[in-house]
């Protein structure tokens, strides 16, 4: 082989190389944001999951929903201290997130809440204020209505984080992660 192959094949893995790093850095951001913000609940069971995505990479358009089962220990320390409790815990440790604090309140959703910039002016608070600005993914109807009810009712806590929503329904003991960007 001549010279000119050989830089041409150097330059290709050197090109290729570059791609892969990308695309685990990528996907380790993604992972970073969809995990971190829930370990500070104490959850891992997932009992449902709907998420897609219009294009690779960091930036690409995507939208989705994580609901984990609560553990009874977090609904212990809830009824002890209530939000207070919820506002203390550590946010995730990223470029949005670190040093800022939760700001969890009780539900119903006010159509005025200044966090919930998403809906129409006097339209009740829906999960597709979240999911659905940028792409659209399928969700159980079931699991739609149950997040739009607890939204709209007493009983349950949320906060929105940046893109992200989360909803606590506590007599149901889920946790509700919703997100679009």
């Amino acid at each position: 082989m001549g010279g000119m192959a050989l830089t041409g094949l150097r330059i290709a893995g050197i090109a290729v190389a570059l791609f892969v790093a990308f695309m685990w850095w990528g996907a380790s951001v993604r992972q970073d944001r969809l995990f971190s913000p829930v370990r500070a609940f104490g959850v891992s069971e997932l009992v449902y999951v709907a998420e897609s995505s219009g294009g690779i990479g960091p930036g690409a358009n995507e939208s989705g929903i994580r609901v984990f089962a609560m553990p009874e220990s977090l609904l212990e320390r809830i009824a002890l201290d209530g939000v207070a409790y919820l506002n203390r815990l550590p946010r995730r440790q990223s470029e949005y997130g670190v040093g800022q604090p939760w700001d969890w309140k009780p539900t119903p959703v006010p159509s005025d809440d200044p966090g919930w910039t998403y809906a129409g002016k006097g339209s009740a608070p829906a999960l597709s204020d979240i999911m659905e600005r940028y792409w659209h993914t399928d969700v159980a109807p079931e699991i739609r209505q149950l997040v739009d009810r607890a939204l709209g009712t007493e009983g349950n806590l949320y906060v929105i984080d940046r893109n992200d929503l989360f909803v606590m329904i506590l007599a149901e003991r889920k946790l509700v992660f919703a997100y679009g960007g």
